[in-house]
């Protein structure tokens, strides 16, 4: 029984950890850009432009109105239909700086 109880916690301790791993500080490697993150964990849904894909709304038209700390909360704990993606709270400021900033170009 705590064989099987170990291996549910061991999976629920999994599904909290970031799902993208970045260099440790100082490894002489930077971290993923916002730009990068993006292509990484949401692209396969919003597109490789954040046009709209497969699954996901044209971020364009989502965001107008959004800011970055609103789009941060979206990553993070998800939205309508969008499931939480399993980034930091770090790596989801960086890609909503990155949605932001791309809406604006």
């Amino acid at each position: 029984m705590m064989g099987r109880l170990s291996g549910i916690l061991l999976l629920g301790l999994a599904a909290c950890e970031p799902a993208i791993d970045e260099p440790a500080p100082g490894a002489g490697e930077e971290a993923y850009s916002g730009e990068e993150l993006f292509a990484l964990a949401c692209s396969g849904c919003h597109g490789a432009d954040g046009r709209g894909g497969a699954s996901g709304p044209d971020l364009e038209e989502r965001t107008m109105e959004l800011t970055e700390a609103d789009v941060v909360d979206i990553v993070l704990f998800g939205s309508g239909y969008m499931d939480p993606v399993r980034l930091t709270e770090e790596q989801a400021l960086r890609v909503a700086e990155y949605v932001i900033d791309s809406v604006e170009d």
